[in-house]
């Protein structure tokens, strides 16, 4: 270790140089991935903790969260703190049961611990959008619920007071499980407005199972702003309209060629030659023959 990255890494474990207190924790996690991969171990764990420290208001998003844990574990691994490498990624498995390290970014000695620590960690996990809209009686909010190994759990909607107003599932989850909910209560009735908290328990909680978990929902009516939909159509209004026009269309080409034939007739007579006789017209129709056409008279 150079003497300029051992004067960094002591600044940072002091409290961090004046440069690096306004940084955010997401400038930090690529300083620290950074100083990873020049393998400035001490560096990197000193960066990496700090990521992780923020306040809520600032901190790291769950995926960001998950590959810092990820870089910090193994930073911890090879400078030799094995048993900080295992509490690291204990975290991780808390915090999402199916991560898994990238293989191709880090080393096997990484990976397989990463995996002895997933199979010794019982954990479940809730992931809920932050925005959902049920704009009709078949929409449904999904609410994954994710498990590290195979748990026996129950999925409960309850008020904030604790209150419960109706079971969503409940039954073994071995590695994930959709959930959905209608909006409704237990007897049938829309959810009033107000906070409301999705739980995931163990059926039978044991001292190395996982840990409750759980979610409050903000749910909010809205009345739609719209007109209500037109009743259904019972005949083909489209077709009716075609066929008046058609008939239209054919009995003003005969009332032309009638008053055509009428105008001939009477030029006839005032000159003295006799009158023909007027055709029927009827209604005209291609032949099979291209090129013909039938008359009907």
């Amino acid at each position: 270790m150079t003497r300029a990255t051992l004067v960094l890494a002591m600044s940072l474990l002091l409290g961090g140089a004046p440069g690096l207190r306004g940084q955010s924790a997401g400038d930090l996690l690529r300083q620290g991935v950074r100083a990873y991969q020049a393998l400035e171990y001490d560096a990197a764990a000193a960066l990496l903790e700090r990521s992780l420290a923020r306040d809520s208001a600032a901190a790291l998003a769950d995926s960001l969260r998950a590959r810092a844990l990820t870089y910090l574990a193994a930073t911890e691994l090879f400078r030799g703190q094995r048993d900080s490498a295992i509490a690291a990624f204990r975290q991780l498995v808390l915090l999402n049961p199916r991560y898994r390290p990238d293989e191709l970014i880090f080393p096997p000695q990484v990976t397989n611990l990463f995996q002895d620590v997933r199979r010794a960690t019982r954990a479940i996990a809730v992931a809920v959008p932050p925005v959902t809209e049920l704009r009709s009686r078949s929409d449904r909010l999904s609410v994954p619920v994710l498990a590290s190994s195979l748990a026996d759990v129950a999925v409960t909607l309850a008020r904030e007071d604790g209150t419960e107003i109706r079971e969503l599932y409940s039954g073994p989850v071995a590695d994930s499980l959709l959930v959905t909910w209608d909006g409704l209560t237990a007897a049938g009735a829309p959810a009033d407005n107000g906070r409301y908290v999705l739980r995931v328990t163990p059926r039978t909680p044991t001292a190395d199972g996982p840990r409750a978990r759980q979610v409050v929902l903000d749910v909010k009516r809205v009345v739609p702003d719209t007109l209500p939909w037109p009743p259904p159509l019972t005949t083909p209004p489209l077709l009716r309209s075609w066929r008046r026009a058609r008939t239209r269309r054919g009995g003003g080409r005969a009332s032309r060629s009638a008053r055509r034939w009428a105008s001939q007739d009477s030029s006839a007579s005032l000159r003295g030659n006799p009158v023909r006789s007027k055709p029927t017209f009827a209604r005209t129709h291609r032949s099979a023959t291209p090129g013909r056409e039938n008359s009907m008279r």
